[in-house]
């Protein structure tokens, strides 16, 4: 069904006011980290922001490309559950347009920074590690074995044939056969409600504090995938095998934390910890090889050296394979 509005920057205003908001000051469409959806930001009168996000059935940086028409309305319900969970997450919704499929959401972290930048600008924010460990532990564990679903059973499985192999394609290049052999086991273990989208552009970073924002592609998958997406973002970064040392001792880190923090929770074992460990490992990998050579490539590693990019293939790989658990 074609929508009945399409929110730019000329019509906002009268959309705004059929909500409510007359006192409006300044409207800018935000474009940097904003590659799927439309998203548009409002200064009001007394200086507080506001945010619509509208989706359309394609990729808004590669019109070509086609992605579910409904994600807006899948995020509404993932942020109103994700609240319940914890205070690390924003925006809060002002209001979802089911019928034009707009969010309008609160501002997202004040102040706050966003990791991708700072780690562009060399700073790895590596102090929100064990926080970030616990938000993990406390979302798998509390719905690992259990039949807690924001999206029914045939749109989780459409999610995630779409969302996850478009993040596979690039380690599919490097080696199908152990990409595939991942994905196959990631659909037979024992799954949980996971993020989905642990990029470094959605994590909001103020001190030692974190924050989430983007939940469109909350689903029920491997805990393990979680894992690999987010720390992938650190690894990418390395420019010496002294980083890779030293990121290895801050993986084993997280991972302590978080199985630590998924045993007080519920009961696992041992020998399933390992197993997600195992596989979080590989996804670290496939993740790489997704900013390395697949449909998403970081921009950032145009930039680097030869020998620093043949260092992060190498490792990619070795991941992808298991050679680093």
């Amino acid at each position: 069904m074609e929508k009945k509005i399409k929110i730019t920057t000329q019509n906002i205003k009268d959309y705004l006011k059929n909500l409510g908001f007359e006192d409006i000051k300044k409207i800018e469409e935000v474009t940097k980290h904003t590659n799927v959806n439309y998203v548009f930001k409002i200064t009001l009168g007394n200086g507080a922001k506001i945010f619509i996000k509208q989706a359309f059935p394609y990729v808004k940086v590669a019109p070509t490309m086609e992605a579910p028409l409904n994600r807006q309305f899948f995020e509404n319900l993932s942020l109103k559950w994700m609240h319940n969970l914890s205070n690390l997450i924003i925006p809060k919704i002002i209001e979802y347009d089911k019928k034009n499929d707009i969010l309008v959401l609160n501002e997202a972290g004040k102040d706050a920074l966003v990791l991708s930048d700072q780690i562009t600008k060399g700073h790895w924010e590596l102090q929100i590690i064990p926080s970030i460990a616990k938000f993990c532990a406390e979302l798998h564990s509390k719905t690992f074995e259990t039949k807690e679903m924001i999206r029914p059973e045939k749109e989780n499985k459409e999610h995630i044939n779409f969302i996850i192999n478009f993040r596979l394609k690039g380690a599919r290049e490097v080696d199908k056969e152990a990409t595939q052999k991942l994905f196959n086991e990631s659909l037979k273990t024992k799954s949980s409600l996971i993020y989905g989208d642990f990029a470094s552009k959605n994590i909001l970073i103020q001190g030692k504090d974190f924050y989430l924002v983007d939940f469109e592609n909350v689903c029920r998958f491997d805990p393990s995938f979680d894992i690999g997406y987010l720390l992938a973002h650190w690894f990418i970064e390395i420019e010496n095998k002294e980083d890779f040392n030293f990121l290895m001792q801050i993986y084993d880190s997280f991972f302590k934390i978080y199985s630590e923090r998924f045993k007080e929770n519920i009961k696992i074992s041992e020998e399933e910890l390992t197993k997600i460990n195992k596989r979080a490992k590989k996804y670290v990998g496939a993740i790489m090889a997704h900013r390395l050579f697949g449909g998403a490539k970081n921009p950032n590693l145009i930039k680097k050296e030869k020998e620093i990019l043949d260092l992060l293939k190498e490792i990619s790989i070795n991941f992808l394979k298991g050679k680093q658990n």
